[in-house]
């Protein structure tokens, strides 16, 4: 019930923030499925280890909720063109 409720909430949450930034309109397909569902694979990878490690259950709901945002942090700037400019000048 958990996973359930992680993944939901963590494709709820990349599919948002993409329409928040209106990248969706520039990217392909692939790309588009690729953020939104690799940063939900990331995120129950995260609550899975958690979990096995013997992380109590909200622990583990919240250390997988931020797995599957720091992913789609980083796989952003690697996805989207435009996020990579602004990545490499924050770099700078």
């Amino acid at each position: 019930m958990t996973g359930v409720l992680l993944t939901l909430g963590l494709m709820a949450f990349s599919i948002a923030g993409l329409l928040a930034s209106q990248c969706l309109r520039n990217l392909s397909r692939l790309r588009q499925t690729l953020l939104v569902v690799g940063s939900t694979a990331d995120g129950l990878i995260g609550w899975l280890i958690l979990t096995a490690l013997g992380v109590s259950s909200l622990h583990a709901l919240g250390g997988g909720a931020l797995f599957g945002i720091v992913s789609f942090t980083y796989l952003q700037p690697t996805l989207v063109p435009q996020r990579w400019l602004m990545w490499r000048l924050a770099k700078e």
